[in-house]
């Protein structure tokens, strides 16, 4: 009867997917003229050790990022080290600005 192909053990039910959001946003730098964009700035997420770099504009984008307490770490060398903390409840914006040490 080849209407009925043979079927194997049904696989597992996958687990229900958890929900992640993105946070983006932009990381800059206040100058004499004005705000101007850091290009190669790193945002690390430290609760999930994932990091991403800003391009030419400042901008970023994270994603895979849980819902709950996030902790943050922008830097780039010659700059200070900045750590933002923000609660995530669906996809979100950071915009934070650097300082250059001393």
């Amino acid at each position: 009867d080849s209407n009925n192909p043979i079927v194997g053990p049904s696989p597992a039910p996958a687990p229900a997917p958890v929900a992640t959001f993105s946070v983006s946003g932009t990381i800059s730098e206040a100058t004499e003229s004005g705000t101007a964009p850091v290009e190669g700035a790193t945002i690390l997420s430290a609760d999930t050790e994932t990091w991403v770099l800003t391009d030419a504009a400042g901008f970023y984008r994270i994603s895979g990022l849980g819902a709950g307490m996030a902790r943050f770490v922008v830097s780039k060398e010659g700059y200070e080290d900045r750590v933002v903390e923000m609660m995530i409840e669906g996809d979100s914006q950071l915009d934070a600005e650097l300082v250059r040490e001393g």
